[in-house]
């Protein structure tokens, strides 16, 4: 909605990276609060983080022989 501010985890970092430091969380709380599914942790960021995005990236294909001549280019 375009009163919300939109909050952007780094573009580096994936759902699946944040599922796993939230179930790494979870396991490591003293009130063991169990487990959560994959589905699970995807409705709760559909439900209660809509405003959570990562930016997607595009990143540019270098052939080998481009990178080295970058790589050398700075000797």
């Amino acid at each position: 909605m375009p009163h919300e501010d939109k909050i952007c985890l780094p573009s580096y970092q994936s759902k699946t990276e944040v599922f796993r430091m939230y179930t790494g969380d979870i396991t490591a709380s003293k009130d063991n609060a169990g487990t959560i599914s994959w589905s699970s942790f995807i409705k709760m960021w559909w439900r209660k983080f809509k405003n959570v995005i990562i930016p997607k990236v595009n990143y540019i294909q270098i052939r080998s022989s481009d990178a080295l001549t970058v790589l050398l280019s700075f000797i």
